[in-house]
């Protein structure tokens, strides 16, 4: 992934930096849709009232086994890509191969097609068969707020990914991915599915649907990661949603790159392993 540092991997999130100019325009949110997000939690809540964390009973080992279970992650990609880009890119950093016996992950589609396509030079890298998709559509409204258009159906998304292909233990996001990943941590119901939360070049919401969520109120572990050279989301935007999460056990770990999924830290370290490590036990200790 390091070969799209600044050429290709920056292309992936272009329109996400609302701290510049395209992308300001392309990633943000609106007061018309205020009560949307809320209502994913309230008719989530009406169809049973049932505690919607995963069931950790079926993610356990067998009573009596001593097996140590790998936790289930669902992942999120980002802006104009797809599912299998994600994919390809966490290989690329040796994802899959490093963390094995500490994660699985489970990469899933937005379910937007985006209406600019891939960037070439991306498609080029990955592939002609990639699909160029978006979680949210950012746009200015005439009274200047912004708008997420498609979050509602991107939250029942990842909802609907739970339901089908869960329980899951944590959700990991890059880039548009990661802003996606914290508004579903925030969303009552539905954040209490997952027990922890990744956030590869995050940013936190500036939507005006999101107003009403309490960031702070994520008490479950999160992982920040940020690039140093993230000129897509520079570094002072993603401080904003490691900021807003003061009630969660926080991790930030950086690395030396721009806006790519890394494979180490400035240290040299396996970027995820130290956090990965830390839910592996806390799950197989359930």
């Amino acid at each position: 992934m390091h070969a799209l540092d600044s050429k290709r991997g920056a292309r992936d999130g272009e329109g996400e930096d609302e701290g510049g100019g395209r992308a300001d325009a392309r990633h943000q949110v609106t007061a018309s849709c205020a009560s949307r997000v809320v209502s994913v939690a309230i008719e989530t809540l009406k169809r049973g009232g049932k505690d919607m964390r995963a069931p950790h009973g079926a993610l356990t080992p067998a009573s009596g086994s001593h097996a140590m279970r790998p936790v289930r992650i669902l992942a999120l990609h980002g802006f104009r890509t797809c599912a299998r880009t994600l994919d390809a890119q966490a290989r690329l950093a040796g994802w899959q191969a490093t963390y094995g016996d500490l994660a699985t992950f489970t990469f899933v589609n937005a379910p937007m097609v985006s209406s600019s396509g891939m960037p070439e030079e991306v498609r080029a890298f990955f592939g002609e068969e990639m699909e160029a998709r978006e979680w949210v559509n950012a746009r200015r409204t005439a009274l200047g707020t912004t708008t997420y258009e498609g979050l509602e159906a991107s939250l029942r998304t990842i909802e609907n990914a739970c339901e089908a292909e869960g329980p899951f233990d944590g959700i990991l996001g890059f880039s548009q991915g990661g802003t996606v990943a914290a508004i579903a941590m925030a969303t009552p119901a539905l954040g209490t599915r997952f027990s922890f939360g990744i956030f590869v070049s995050g940013m936190k919401s500036r939507a005006e649907e999101t107003a009403a969520l309490d960031f702070g109120s994520v008490r479950a572990p999160t992982l920040h990661i940020v690039g140093k050279n993230d000129r897509i989301v520079p570094n002072a935007v993603s401080e904003e949603l490691f900021n807003a999460m003061s009630s969660s056990e926080r991790t930030r770990e950086t690395h030396a790159g721009g806006h790519v999924v890394p494979k180490v830290n400035e240290t040299g370290e396996p970027i995820l392993r130290a956090f990965l490590e830390a839910r592996h036990r806390e799950a197989n200790a359930r």
